[in-house]
């Protein structure tokens, strides 16, 4: 190899570390700029349901919009600070997941974040779990509803026995999950077509 070409392949790698070390720099709130929620395309009049999941649905938002009484007039605030609910929605592709997502956001008068798996994931070690925090963060400065579409692959559980720095990366960014549930203040939506993951 030429040293032109030895020199040309180092400048390469340095650009590369360059942007990995500045990358891994950047904080999680301006990570979060990445993110931007939108108004809800779906209204709950759109919803062609069966009775029970419409009933089901209202239940859920009923809980919601009853939040500031239950933890703030009756006090459970103080047992606990960071109250959030949490909606799991499964069905084969077409079943309307993604529509009954932006029903319940425009019936609660919010934005919406919508992201995926893909919107999450990097190939580089730990920026998975920062994006997740990121998103996390996002969301609660938009007030929005946070929908995680092919939640399954967040969701399914923490492996045992790591091999590769792959899985650990998989455990890393679940671990992170369980960290921002704990702490966000909102609503999050999952949606899975593999429910049994």
């Amino acid at each position: 190899i030429s040293t032109d070409m030895k020199n040309e392949q180092h400048g390469e790698l340095t650009a590369e570390q360059n942007r990995r070390s500045e990358n891994s720099e950047i904080s999680f709130e301006n990570r979060a700029l990445r993110y931007a929620s939108q108004q809800p395309s779906y209204k709950f009049s759109h919803l062609e349901i069966a009775e029970h999941v419409h009933d089901d649905l209202i239940t859920a938002i009923d809980a919601i919009s009853i939040e500031s009484i239950v933890f703030d007039s009756w006090g459970l605030r103080d047992i606990q600070p960071n109250p959030r609910t949490i909606l799991k929605f499964y069905g084969s592709p077409g079943t309307g997941t993604t529509w009954a997502e932006h029903a319940i956001a425009d019936y609660l008068d919010k934005p919406i974040l919508l992201v995926s798996y893909a919107d999450i994931e990097s190939k580089y070690h730990g920026d998975g779990p920062k994006n997740l925090k990121s998103i996390f963060y996002a969301a609660e400065r938009d007030k929005a509803v946070l929908f995680i579409d092919e939640a399954d692959s967040l969701l399914s559980k923490r492996l045992t026995s790591i091999n590769t720095g792959s899985e650990q990366a998989i455990n890393s960014m679940r671990s992170e999950l369980l960290i921002c549930l704990e702490k966000f203040e909102g609503i999050v939506i999952f949606a899975t077509n593999i429910v049994e993951s």
